[in-house]
């Protein structure tokens, strides 16, 4: 019995891991290429927020999952572009414009899903969620399979995002001009990289992903959107990029870890009745501030260029 209890238990702690963990993922691969590109992204839970609202709407009035998956996308492109023309072209302070980006999301996704939706659905609707796909054979492995083989399909896209992206940086001419954009856009530059085009395009790939990560929370963990329901997890994804050092293998493990801490302590709340439950529920972001202070800035190699906006030199015509 208690054997069967611990299998259980695993189970669902695992199963749960990889479904919190998703939204972290995303939102931690674009930026992953944004840091790359020498672009700091603190817009991501601006991004997250816009999603988790756009992804919602567009499925409950389509009544497909799918479109909202596309709304969702195509708002953090959109957002992207917005991020890229500030940063890129106008040469605002990354830092500045990405924490604008999040104050501006906060306040619009309340009064737009408000004066469009719940004035006129209410607030207890929700939409139906993905279901799950058993990978044949895989799937039925004992204690591996249910974890790990009986997701939802952006789970399995979520996951497999990471090793695409280490190969594209590190083993492909684009990843080469990503790299040397956030290294040294002076020499990418004179190589004949256009660093403008990398950059917006790393930055839209980047918003498309933290959409997708936000939507990936109102249509399949809540199955609704309520106001400000990231609750910080953009911050949290950019804790896991720093811990990672930018390398996508490593981003991977540190968003099952955070997944794995975030699961257990809603677990935790349950078995410890008598320990407050504000407590427990602080515990992901007490380690955000534990990975940013410890890690952030000890022996962890940044781009040189991180943060620096680049202009093209133009030539002067006497």
């Amino acid at each position: 019995m208690v054997e069967f209890l611990t299998t259980v238990f695993v189970i669902g702690l695992g199963s749960a891991m990889l479904r919190i963990s998703t939204p972290y993922l995303f939102t931690g691969a674009g930026e992953t290429l944004c840091q790359k590109s020498g672009v700091i992204n603190l817009g991501l839970e601006g991004y997250m927020l816009a999603g988790c609202m756009a992804g919602f709407v567009g499925a409950f009035h389509s009544n497909s999952m799918e479109v909202g998956v596309v709304v969702a996308l195509v708002t953090g492109m959109l957002l992207g572009v917005l991020m890229g023309w500030v940063c890129v072209d106008v040469g605002a302070d990354q830092t500045v414009a990405g924490l604008a980006l999040n104050l501006a999301m906060l306040g619009m996704t309340e009064f737009v899903f408000k004066k469009s939706f719940t004035f006129t659905y209410g607030t207890s609707v929700t939409v139906p969620g993905f279901e799950n796909i058993y990978v044949p054979f895989l799937s039925d492995i004992p204690i591996v399979g249910p974890i790990f083989f009986q997701q939802g399909i952006l789970v399995y896209i979520a996951i497999l995002l990471f090793p695409v992206f280490w190969f594209l940086l590190n083993k492909t001419g684009l990843g080469l001009m990503i790299r040397a954009c956030g290294e040294n856009p002076e020499a990418a530059d004179t190589a004949g990289t256009d660093v403008r085009r990398i950059r917006y395009m790393c930055m839209i790939v980047a918003g498309a992903l933290a959409s997708l990560g936000g939507s990936f929370l109102s249509l399949a963990i809540v199955g609704t959107f309520t106001v400000n329901m990231t609750a910080g997890r953009g911050f949290i994804a950019l804790a896991i990029v720093m811990f990672g050092r930018q390398d996508p293998l490593r981003v991977l493990g540190g968003g099952f870890m955070f997944g794995a801490l975030d699961a257990l302590q809603l677990r935790v709340q349950i078995l410890a009745r008598y320990i407050p439950w504000q407590l427990i529920a602080m515990l992901p972001y007490a380690l955000t501030v534990v990975v940013l202070t410890v890690f952030v800035g000890r022996g962890i190699k940044l781009p040189a260029a991180l943060g620096i906006h680049y202009e093209k030199e133009k030539l002067q015509v006497e």
